[in-house]
């Protein structure tokens, strides 16, 4: 791919190193119950307005009773419960004490805390390339939030997920009056387009146990047969 995309490609911004959990792979430059049925992915260029605000204030949110009995090829982690949004065309792992939410193919995974506010955010969209997914997703959001502080960190296309190619988009905003941290990743799986959001308080980014929430929810995303 080239143009003006590629100039904001694996370009560091100020972003904290991770832990070796964090990392994509060797090599990369970084530091660190249903609603409904049938599968329905969002447009592909479907705007992500309200991304990172969590479920509250949504329309058509549903809450999905998370269950112990693994969805198809779905592998959870240690304590983790297994959710899944057909709308979307894929499954979740909710940790203990989270609760998963839907609104058509967009899943939300939250808990009430209050002081780490780790929580994800999955979209599920019609094939589309993911860097351009993720570009649309970062202009907008930028546009939403420059009144919050918005920063981007880094945007990188040497990521994988699920062992498949990956792109990343990470920042800080202002959320609620406490700074947030966020990282967003876009990924393509057959004929659909996922984006995974993880955000956190910027103070307790990957730390404090939340470390290893991001990696445990990606073993646990499981797109279903379709």
């Amino acid at each position: 791919m080239s143009g003006p995309a590629d100039e904001q490609a694996d370009t560091a911004m100020g972003a904290k190193s991770g832990t070796s959990a964090d990392q994509p792979e060797a090599g990369d430059d970084t530091g660190a119950g249903t609603a409904s049925s049938g599968p329905a992915p969002s447009a592909a260029d479907l705007p992500s307005d309200g991304l990172g605000a969590g479920h509250v204030g949504r329309q058509g949110v549903v809450e999905v009773p998370a269950e112990d009995a693994e969805a198809p090829g779905q592998d959870l982690p240690d304590n983790y419960s297994s959710a899944s949004n057909p709308v979307g065309g894929y499954a979740v792992g909710v940790p203990v004490v989270y609760e998963a939410y839907t609104a058509g193919p967009t899943t939300f995974v939250e808990s009430d805390d209050t002081m780490i506010q780790a929580n994800f955010e999955v979209h599920s969209y019609e094939s589309v390339d993911p860097w351009a997914r993720l570009t649309q997703d970062e202009k907008l959001f930028a546009e939403e939030h420059a009144a919050d502080q918005y920063k981007k960190l880094k945007m990188s296309k040497r990521w994988t997920y699920r062992g498949k190619p990956a792109v990343m988009w990470e920042f800080t905003w202002t959320r609620n009056g406490d700074r947030a941290h966020g990282r967003q990743i876009a990924f393509r799986d057959g004929p659909r387009t996922y984006t995974v959001l993880y955000r956190s308080a910027d103070v307790w980014w990957l730390s404090g146990g939340s470390q290893f929430y991001p990696p445990d929810f990606e073993q646990a995303f499981t797109p279903l047969p379709r």
